[in-house]
């Protein structure tokens, strides 16, 4: 090694002066960083974006002025207040007086939190509310000051550290509000606001999960990695097997395949990568996974968060459409990619129910439908044919369909074999329909059909159940997890339509039918075990 390897170092390095000069400028450094929080936090929100948050949510005090006979109430407040429809107020009455304990002398009064109330419609200066929460009557002269001990959840679809560091920047900039710990979600406090932070904007949603405001982020986010737990356990011996009724079928047994270790709102076995290979599609109140059939690769994850509560999914080759359901608001329905290895976003925050839907009669799902939602029934009579593709739904026309018309719960089947698909409908509970040509050929009341009375149905699903050569549509219908469901199929019987049951009753919700693509059913059904914990259980019938 030559002798200019090393170098010797310089006591100069380690004068006094250098010493101080060194210190001097890392804490020069750190004081920086530390007063300049919005040069680090504008990798989210620049400062214009970020300012305009927090004036949205600063306090505003208001007196309440009036109440009125329907029960709202008029705030009244300084002219120039920026007050939104939809914005909350804590109303306050007056407590005890508070003195100084050496002179007497009265310092004020404390104030006790009585009634949450939302903004409806805004003046200049005053606004009318209607009153979410009320623990005694609102009276005239009571104050009322913006967004002051209302609870709020943060929740986030990105990486941990991108949302922690959000997090801890609202805590601190907002300590008005009631923050719910760490991991809470929102849907546990009806009236709380959420902060939703996703990969390009943050979300507010008020009560009700009614979207309030959304503040775009100056950069995109990275999507949390997903590692989903495994639910998927191998076929136990406590799995118990289920009877069915031999007569006319082709099934005459069913043997266990496997168990969920969690309680499925539904569950699907589809080819969904098109390659010949069957997927296990299931969906949880966490999120909807896919997994191989009967096999242990690569789990594809969409981790459920935000407001609303999931309704159910279908698929068609590589698409799968999630419907959430916001409750007397609107539909926040998704359009996912299946990748083989992932499930990608294409599109979300579609206020419409999506299904892909069998309308040629041939089996196959081939149509995606995307129909309106209404107030009443949850479903309007607004249906359009639609289009996916990597870029998101496109709209190719409105479609005539009878009223009532539920497009998570309709196929088309050619029954009667006339070459004519009719349509088949659930339009209530208990109440079957079959069309054809915009003709109503049959009505079922499934409440008279023998046996427990289901509250609730699969998706609709045809198959050449008897043999015959024509398909009949089969669907499973339940009672609870706690109760017994049943598979039940519409026959054509050669002069008019009716219902059977082909399957005795199992103890648990049938939450999902399928083929495998070879004449064999799969039935999935969640039941609780002797913990009263919810699992789903897979069944091959053969």
């Amino acid at each position: 090694m030559s002798k200019s390897a090393f170098k010797p170092i310089s006591p100069v390095l380690f004068s006094p002066f250098c010493l101080f000069l060194r210190t001097a400028v890392c804490f020069l450094l750190f004081f920086v960083l530390a007063l300049a929080p919005s040069n680090v936090f504008s990798q989210l929100l620049d400062q214009d974006t970020y300012d305009q948050l927090i004036r949205t949510l600063e306090p505003v005090e208001a007196t309440v002025v009036s109440v009125s006979e329907d029960g709202s109430i008029t705030l009244s407040y300084e002219p120039g207040c920026d007050i939104h429809q939809g914005d909350l107020f804590t109303v306050y009455e007056r407590g005890r007086p508070v003195s100084d304990p050496e002179t007497g002398q009265k310092l004020g009064f404390l104030r006790r939190p009585i009634a949450l109330v939302q903004v409806a419609s805004v003046k200049k200066s005053s606004c009318r509310c209607r009153v979410l929460t009320s623990k005694s009557p609102v009276l005239s002269g009571f104050s009322a000051i913006r967004y002051e001990d209302v609870k709020a959840f943060f929740t986030s679809r990105t990486d941990h550290a991108a949302a922690v560091r959000l997090r801890k920047r609202l805590m601190r900039d907002l300590p008005y509000i009631v923050w719910a710990r760490e991991g809470s979600r929102g849907t546990q406090a009806k009236n709380a606001l959420t902060f939703v932070l996703e990969a390009r904007r943050l979300d507010l949603y008020g009560p009700g999960k009614r979207l309030l405001r959304s503040f775009p982020l100056s950069m995109p986010v990275a999507e949390k990695p997903e590692q989903p737990k495994r639910h998927i356990a191998k076929p136990a011996g406590s799995i118990p097997p289920v009877s069915f009724n031999p007569t006319g079928l082709r099934w005459k047994k069913a043997r266990p395949l496997g168990l969920l270790s969690a309680g499925a709102l539904q569950v699907m076995v589809f080819d969904l990568a098109g390659d010949g290979d069957l997927q296990t599609i299931y969906l949880t109140n966490t999120g909807l996974y896919v997994y191989p059939f009967r096999d242990h690769g690569v789990m594809a994850a969409y981790r459920f968060q935000g407001p609303g509560v999931p309704q159910g999914f279908s698929c068609c080759s590589g698409m799968v459409v999630l419907n959430i359901l916001m409750p007397g608001i609107g539909m926040r329905s998704v359009l996912l990619r299946y990748t083989g290895s992932q499930l990608v976003t294409v599109q979300d925050d579609i206020n419409l129910w999506l299904s892909f839907v069998d309308r040629d009669g041939d089996g196959v799902a081939e149509s995606l439908l995307a129909q309106g939602f209404g107030l009443e029934t949850g479903f309007a009579h607004d249906v359009y044919l639609a289009e996916p593709d990597a870029g998101g739904i496109y709209y190719r026309g409105r479609l005539n369909l009878p009223a009532l018309f539920n497009v998570t719960r309709s196929l088309w089947c050619d029954l009667n074999g006339n070459g004519k698909p009719e349509l088949v409908t659930l339009v209530s509970k208990h109440e079957l329909r079959i069309y054809e040509s915009g003709n109503l050929l049959s009505t079922i009341d499934l409440k008279l059909l023998p046996g427990d009375v289901p509250s609730q149905f699969t998706r609709l699903i045809s198959f050449d159940v008897n043999g015959d050569g024509r398909r009949e549509v089969i669907f499973g219908g339940s009672n609870g997890p706690e109760g017994h469901g049943r598979i039940l199929a519409l026959f054509w019987s050669g002069a008019r339509y009716s219902v059977s049951t082909v399957s005795l009753s199992v103890k648990g919700s049938i939450c999902g039918l399928s083929f495998d693509g070879k004449g064999r059913l799969l039935a999935a059904v969640v039941r609780q075990d002797e913990k009263e914990r919810r699992q789903t259980l897979l069944y091959l019938l053969e």
